[in-house]
């Protein structure tokens, strides 16, 4: 094997691991007790939380449900199961979550958990690589993974600590590689993988099922006959899930999975898009660059010249687009959009994989040119004003990920839970806390 095709990769890993794991904001928020969880299956086999001495201050009890007699995490606790054997190891070098009197360790976990975050965000950060590589030279794709790194909420959100995200996009992205990679070689997919993937994303964040969805879709539409195997696949995952929730809570799906979802409202959907402190294109202008590149190397027919460039592997656009359209029409009907207590664009996060892979296609359309004039015609300033907005994603990213101030601008000068409006604010939106020592205190 070519030693650059292990060393580039390895190299990618460590160095991405490294930036996330030292960025200062690891704050746990959703996903406290998520690593008890997984404690607690390690030590007795079930999911009971209430054996733990648990300090249960203002604010904390929307982590936890009682069902019956026991006490469980409400939220999906497929990435505690995931993380079984992170935490066994974790365990080996001697960094408990639970004390010996049987205390509740939160700083503990916390700390596990940004270890966590950063490994997933590394290898999410290698898989993009690996996808990209696909079609696109080293360089090429180490610059497509390195935006995707650090310039989208994989560094302001998913690697800060463990959210169900972090685990959905290492799942998400490892079916997106698989995907491409059939499309590219012409040969079988791996459908049994690929449902699989998919089914435990879905088990991991239910937003997921909009990937799960589109995939079958797009498989009926490709390959109609030889599709059972996912649609078996994942029907097996799913019997096994509900019946597993008849078990547990009684009911076909536990709470979280069903009733968050309200009417769809405009203000929402204009605010995950372009609110100042929240909106998906204004807190990852590189999103803007990805749909530049398509416009520029898909959808126009250049002025003069007798020409069009055209993506590869169109029902793989179609697929992606899809699934990030119904996305955002998701998020819009969600009663608290902008994602509580975060930084920037955090409930748009499973978008990332597919969006990087429209940011593939894109760039390898842009070198399947095949008139040179047409390259020259307006190639420049496109590419130019493409690495500006990736560049820009960079700076906005990186200050949720370094800046204590975008981490206190949540609650300062008031909770922005209690005041929703302070999310269209342009002079005070988030990221600015980063760069203006008082955009925290109140106005006088």
């Amino acid at each position: 094997m070519n030693r650059a095709a292990v060393l580039l990769p390895a190299s990618l890993f460590a160095a991405s691991f490294a930036v996330f794991f030292w960025s200062p904001n690891h704050q746990m928020t959703d996903s406290g007790y998520a690593l008890l969880t997984t404690e607690n299956l390690i030590r007795h086999g079930d999911l009971d939380l209430a054996r733990y001495r648990l300090d249960q201050g203002p604010g904390s009890n929307y982590r936890l449900e009682h069902v019956g007699e026991r006490t469980v995490y409400f939220f999906p606790v497929a990435g505690s199961i995931l993380s079984v054997p992170y935490l066994a190891l974790d365990r080996l070098l001697a960094r408990p979550i639970v004390n010996q009197d049987g205390a509740y360790a939160v700083k503990a976990e916390e700390a596990a958990e940004a270890r966590l975050a950063s490994l997933l965000m590394a290898a999410f950060t290698v898989i993009v690589f690996l996808t990209a590589r696909l079609v696109l030279p080293a360089g090429r794709s180490l610059l497509v993974a390195l935006v995707v790194a650090f310039g989208t909420q994989v560094y302001s959100t998913a690697s800060r600590t463990l959210w169900s995200d972090s685990w959905a996009l290492v799942l998400v992205g490892s079916a997106v590689y698989l995907l491409l990679r059939s499309a590219v070689r012409g040969d079988d997919r791996p459908l049994v993988w690929l449902a699989t993937l998919e089914s435990w994303a879905y088990l991991v964040r239910p937003t997921n099922s909009l990937a799960l969805v589109g995939t079958g879709i797009f498989l009926l539409s490709v390959d109609r006959r030889g599709s059972w195997k996912f649609f078996v696949t994942v029907g097996l995952w799913l019997v096994a899930f509900v019946a597993d929730s008849l078990r547990r809570f009684g009911a076909p799906l536990p709470a979280y999975f069903h009733g968050r979802l309200g009417p769809f409202s405009g203000e929402a959907l204009a605010g995950t898009l372009i609110s100042p402190s929240r909106g998906l294109l204004v807190c990852v202008p590189a999103t803007l660059a990805v749909i530049l590149l398509m416009v520029r190397y898909s959808m126009v027919r250049y002025p003069m010249v007798r020409h069009r460039a055209e993506l590869r592997f169109v029902p793989l656009v179609r697929l992606a687009i899809g699934v990030c359209v119904f996305h955002v029409l998701a998020i819009s009907a969600f009663d608290k959009w902008w994602g509580g207590h975060t930084f920037g664009a955090r409930l748009c996060t499973g978008m990332v994989p597919w969006l990087a892979l429209l940011a593939i296609l894109s760039v390898a359309g842009a070198r399947r040119e095949a008139q040179p004039d047409a390259r020259r015609a307006g190639a420049a300033p496109v590419a130019g004003l493409a690495l500006l907005l990736c560049g820009l994603s960079v700076v906005i990213n990186a200050a949720g990920a370094i800046s204590a101030r975008t981490v206190r601008w949540n609650v300062s000068p008031v909770n922005v839970d209690l005041a929703p409006e302070r999310l269209w604010s342009w002079r005070r939106a988030q990221v600015l806390a980063a760069f203006t020592p008082d955009a925290d205190a109140p106005r006088r």
